[in-house]
């Protein structure tokens, strides 16, 4: 799948893309669920063609998951993150371009 959107180097099971609309803008969602046990469903939007990292740190502000896209799209995305070899707590999740886009959000694993 990950192929057919310009995805190299990533889990196809846990990204999916619509294709309805082409945003216009960089955007970050809230997780959905949030809590969550044990995956949660982030949704990004791309404007333009770009390489992405999705970072994920805990609460004491160290990365503790990394997920690459090559030459992603334009699109919105959705990405399954799963927690199980996590602990509870808070993380931080956040998404940054090759040109220092970056934006966060919050979420809560509870098990």
């Amino acid at each position: 799948i990950a192929d057919n959107f310009g995805i190299d180097d990533c889990n196809d099971a846990a990204l999916s893309i619509e294709k309805e609309d082409i945003p216009t803008k960089y955007s970050l969602s809230q997780n959905y669920p949030n809590p969550f046990n044990p995956t949660t469903l982030i949704h990004f939007s791309v404007p333009e063609i770009t390489n992405l990292d999705l970072k994920i740190y805990n609460v004491l502000g160290q990365q503790v998951y990394s997920e690459s896209f090559n030459g992603i799209l334009p699109g919105n995305y959705d990405y399954i993150w799963d927690g199980s070899n996590f602990t509870s707590g808070v993380y931080i999740y956040t998404i940054q371009n090759n040109s220092e886009v970056s934006l966060k959000g919050k979420m809560i694993l509870v098990k």
